[in-house]
């Protein structure tokens, strides 16, 4: 009889700042690439909560530091928000204002830096949710709103807001080299642009300073979305993106096509991060610089199958692209908003930069907008259904609820799936409390974990040919690092 003989094999995961990888095949991962990961992130080697929603503080003034919290408005949601800059006549310096969108079809604003605890109502009626877009209106520092079943509003904060009926009706605006460009709501094949002399006149004509419209009526599907990107308005549409481009002092325009898909592209996702445009598509995150389109290999395309991501919204913030959207994981478990209905149920953290991505799971987002005034930097959140406003938060927690976390492996084989391993012991620094659990094959062993400074040792003897590792915890505080399995392998 031949005599076995085994080696030993150490695995170490000395830091966690591989990806989730939902695309590959669960046996062709590496041991620090995990197949499920949420409600956590790399910070430094470790592991460590991710990002979560506290209710929103405000600052009482423009020269007080100190916050109070904004109150829950009894009622009401809010489905849209909007950040206002002007320059007060009254008081001879700029005011910082939000005005949201609420389930009452009304507007709402408070000042950012005179904050009272709650928002006030501008006695108007507004049918269906807005568009909105901060310009100039003689002198004044204005914000107009538009949508498909009312009158263009324009509101200085100042005065009392009133109604352009000579504006048309639109599903998406820009601001670009002073001119405003607008999707026509009846007609959304159709751009509209306003007059360079009269921002508030429509009437098209053959006069390059008037207003005039640019009709796109081609394969590449309905208009949907408009951004202003360096020198040119791109135009997202259902299957491609177009590039609209001014001729003779901004007073003549002409249409190329820049981009073919035969995917949808979620056009309300579009956002423009610095030198590039990102956007969902159904297969995946692209990246547009103006002239090429390139995928960035996320490995999360799957996760987008089967659900319609009409609801995700993006903004981009202190260097990062916040994208809230609808995932499938498909591991038959509810976390936070999952356990009701819900639009979306993630908000993914995305650096540009380095390519690298978090997911916090269980939150229904449904607007943001990032807050750079002065010395308020903030991240602000709707949530669908919610009466509260919402700020980012570093802690991982939702409000006063802790989100759960999870990091779970592919399948461990090491040299061969064919090959008898014994998995002898694992060993981590466990700064909080978790739970270990080593699934192989047919058999699970878990561990449950409190907080330590000292290197764990967790005795296992499991014997197999496959392995899986996962790591659960509900502690605000995660910090797991360190982490090493230890085999014997026959050879």
């Amino acid at each position: 009889m031949t005599k076995k003989s085994y080696t030993k094999k150490r695995l170490f995961i000395d830091n966690f700042s591989s990806m989730q990888n939902k695309d590959n095949n669960e046996y062709d991962l590496e041991l620090c690439e995990p197949k499920t990961c949420f409600n956590v992130k790399e910070n430094l080697g470790t592991l460590v909560c991710t990002n979560g929603l506290i209710h929103l503080k405000l600052p009482i003034s423009q020269s007080f530091v100190f916050e109070t919290n904004m109150r829950e408005l009894s009622g009401i949601t809010f489905s849209k928000i909007w950040h206002y800059k002007y320059f007060s006549r009254i008081n001879n310096r700029y005011e910082y204002i939000l005005v949201a969108y609420a389930s009452d079809k009304k507007l709402y604003y408070t000042n950012i830096f005179f904050a009272d605890d709650s928002f006030h109502k501008i006695d108007i009626t507004v049918n269906s949710e807005p568009s909105a877009i901060n310009f100039i209106v003689s002198g004044d520092d204005v914000i107009g709103f538009s949508s498909l079943e009312d009158d263009f509003l324009v509101w200085y904060c100042d005065a009392n807001p009133y109604s352009v009926t000579t504006a048309p009706r639109f599903i998406s605006i820009c601001m670009h080299k002073q001119r405003l460009f607008v999707i026509d709501a009846e007609n959304d094949n159709l751009v509209r642009f306003n007059s360079k002399t009269d921002p508030m006149e429509w009437t098209t004509s053959n006069d390059g300073e008037d207003a005039g419209t640019i009709e796109m009526n081609d394969y590449k599907g309905h208009l949907k979305n408009l951004l202003s990107f360096g020198d040119y308005v791109y135009v997202f549409r259902d299957n491609g993106i177009s590039k609209i481009i001014s001729y003779s002092s901004d007073s003549l325009y002409s249409v190329s096509n820049v981009y073919s898909s035969s995917r949808i592209i979620y056009c309300s996702t579009a956002c423009v991060c610095e030198d590039k445009i990102y956007f969902l598509q159904e297969d995946g995150l692209y990246e547009f610089d103006g002239s090429k389109v390139e995928k960035v290999d996320l490995k999360f395309s799957s996760m987008l199958n089967g659900n319609s991501q009409e609801f995700a919204n993006t903004c981009f913030y202190d260097g990062k692209l916040y994208i809230s959207c609808k995932l499938n994981f498909d591991d038959n478990t509810t976390v936070g908003c999952e356990s009701g209905s819900f639009k979306n149920n993630c908000l993914m953290e995305f650096d540009p930069k380095t390519k690298k991505y978090n997911i916090t799971r269980g939150v229904d987002i449904c607007c943001m907008i990032g807050l750079t005034d002065l010395f308020v930097n903030k991240l602000i959140v709707l949530q669908n259904s919610s009466s509260f406003l919402w700020q980012l938060d570093k802690t991982g927690i939702l409000h006063n609820t802790v989100l759960p976390k999870k990091w779970e492996s592919g399948k461990i084989t090491l040299s061969s799936y064919s090959t008898n391993k014994i998995l002898k012991e694992i060993r981590l620094k466990c700064s909080c409390s978790c739970n270990i659990k080593i699934e192989c094959e047919n058999r699970i062993k878990t561990f449950s974990l409190v907080k330590s400074e000292k290197i764990t040792r967790l005795v296992c003897l499991l014997s197999g040919k496959e392995f899986k590792l996962t790591i659960s915890s509900n502690d605000n505080e995660l910090s797991i690092s360190n982490l090493e399995m230890i085999f014997i392998e026959e050879s």
